[in-house]
């Protein structure tokens, strides 16, 4: 088994990803000529997910814009990253990641004070000021920090609520598929013990 990429991305900051897509072969279904292709960061401990949409070209290029997610996620949590294709009633998992999120370094910056010594006890005229410096320096990414809106936290909830819709559907689908496989080996097997019985007499 060959062992997962991993990628890191911004907690507090939009991030884009990108990879090639190929599809190939033919379904009967009459959705199967659209494909939906979709990017979803899963918790491995609750099995929640977000799934974000893919935007294909037609290279086969497909780009992934994946925003804020800052109060949704955790920094110190590893989580499952899943390209996932759904072509009609059929699910791929194409690809498989460990993401870890980050917060974006920010540059702090604080004032310059001068301290005296007042416990000194005699007075040295020669005595130099206490020079301090606070605050620590980082490095600072080019792009501005673009807080969740509203209307991204609603989008970000509904489209948690449709995954969830969608994959009690495809199980579903699964259950009346096992179902119907089940009758029609229950009805042969019921069939050939019959053919056996008749044939004895």
């Amino acid at each position: 088994m060959l062992d997962r990429q991993n990628i890191k991305l911004l907690l507090n900051e939009a991030n884009e990803l990108g990879c090639n897509l190929m599809i190939e072969g033919t379904t009967t279904e009459a959705e199967g000529s659209n494909a939906l292709v979709r990017f979803s960061v899963k918790d491995p401990t609750t099995g929640m997910a977000i799934s974000f949409p893919a935007l294909r070209e037609e290279a086969g290029e497909v780009t992934i814009e994946v925003p804020p997610l800052e109060g949704f996620l955790d920094e110190s949590k590893e989580y499952e990253g899943l390209l996932e294709v759904i072509i009609g009633s059929r699910y791929f998992v194409v690809t498989e990641v460990n993401v870890n999120f980050q917060k974006a370094l920010r540059v702090e910056s604080k004032s310059i004070s001068v301290n005296k010594n007042k416990r000194t006890t005699k007075k040295n005229n020669n005595q130099e000021p206490t020079v301090r410096a606070t605050g620590q320096v980082s490095t600072k990414r080019k792009q501005t920090k673009r807080p969740l809106t509203e209307a991204q936290k609603k989008e970000l909830l509904r489209r948690k609520r449709l995954q969830e819709a969608q994959e009690r559907k495809r199980k579903q689908q699964q259950l009346e598929q096992q179902k119907k496989r089940s009758s029609k080996k229950v009805g042969k097997n019921l069939k050939e013990l019959l053919g056996d019985a008749l044939g004895d007499f």
